[in-house]
Parts: C-alpha cells; sequence; structure tokens
C-alpha cells in the first residue's frame, strides 16, 4: 500500500476568527475514515456544533458509516446542526464508501471515470432521513474531493488532476471558488501508489 497525502484549506467568513467548517482524516493501516462538517451558519455556535461531530466521529471512528452519522444526529442535538459528509477508504479493496447529511460535496476523480457520492437532504442534530451509504472504486492515484459550500461546485475536475501538487491544487481551487461570504474548507486526500 502507498502512502497517504492530504491538503486542506480552511478559513472562516470575514468578519470572524473561528470557522464553523471542520473536518477529520484518521488513518489506520487497512483503511482511512475522512469527514467534512459544515456547522449551520458562521461563528461560535457554528463552530461549536463542528467540533460536536468531531468530537463524536473520533468516538465512533469504527462503526458503519449510517450508524457513525446516527450518532452524529444525536450528539448535535443541543446545538445549531451540521451537514456531515463521511468516507471510508478500504486500501486493501480498493474501495471507499460514502455517506452523507446535507450540502457537502464529495467527487472522486478516478483515472478512467469520475463520480459524485450523493448525500441525503437533512441537518444532523435536528432533521434526518434514512441514511443512504454508497460504494465506488477508490484505486492509488485517484482523488477524494470534499468541500462545504463555502466553495462554489461549479469546476472540473480531470484526470489529469490526479497527478498534481495537492495543497497547490487545493488553493487553487478555494481561490477561483471561494465564497466569501461563508466558511470555506476544501480537502483532497490521495493514496500515492
Amino acid at each position: 500500500m502507498g502512502q497517504i497525502d492530504h491538503a486542506v484549506v480552511q478559513q472562516p467568513v470575514q468578519g470572524e476568527s473561528t470557522s464553523g467548517d471542520a473536518c477529520l482524516v484518521l488513518e489506520s493501516p487497512d483503511q482511512v475514515l475522512v469527514a467534512v462538517i459544515d456547522g449551520l451558519g458562521h461563528g461560535k455556535d457554528a463552530h461549536e456544533a463542528a467540533q460536536a461531530a468531531l468530537a463524536c466521529i473520533r468516538a465512533n471512528e469504527n462503526c458503519p458509516l449510517d450508524t457513525l452519522l446516527t450518532c452524529c444526529h444525536e450528539a448535535l442535538r443541543h446545538t445549531r446542526g451540521a451537514v456531515i459528509a463521511v468516507s471510508r477508504i478500504d486500501r486493501q479493496q480498493h474501495r471507499l464508501v460514502h455517506a452523507g447529511i446535507g450540502n457537502i460535496e464529495t467527487r472522486i476523480i478516478g483515472a478512467q471515470r469520475n463520480y459524485h457520492p450523493v448525500s441525503i437532504n437533512g441537518i444532523a442534530g435536528h432533521n434526518l432521513r434514512k441514511i443512504r451509504c454508497e460504494t465506488f472504486p477508490f484505486e492509488p492515484g485517484d482523488l477524494l474531493v470534499m468541500h462545504s459550500d463555502g466553495i462554489s461546485d461549479r469546476f472540473d475536475l480531470s484526470a489529469r488532476s490526479r497527478e498534481r501538487d495537492l495543497q497547490l491544487l487545493a488553493s487553487q481551487l478555494v481561490h477561483a471558488h471561494g465564497r466569501h461570504h461563508d466558511d470555506q474548507l476544501l480537502l483532497i486526500l490521495r493514496e500515492t501508489p
């Protein structure tokens, strides 16, 4: 197995010192769990919701993704709520399982084909429908791109993007597609072949 590399660009909305967006990459020898969270709104209350979701994910990282998101929903009931997407990469089987609540954008950029996992509508902590888990191929060299709605989803990435420097690519995407009226977070992950 190769090395897992990832890049994150995160910044709060102008005028705030803390961000309501958060992410997490938990790596073990056989798998990687990736989460992106966007606490509703911005500022202190959004930050607290995102941090509560992070703590819940860390405490339940080995649960199936639908169970993990249900736990987050319960843990966020006392907060403003958040939208959350989680992906688990099985490094031996070369596959990725994804589940999400709300409008976190997720893309898989492969050598031959791109995939766009879909999250269910809802807000963790407030309203939750039946969670759907989807499975996709994820080969060494493929990119996993996840971002909050502080980044416009109106960009295209080609298979050639798989070979670019991750931090440079993430910075360029946020610079070109960031929305300055919201917290911004973009994460890109790749297993180097």
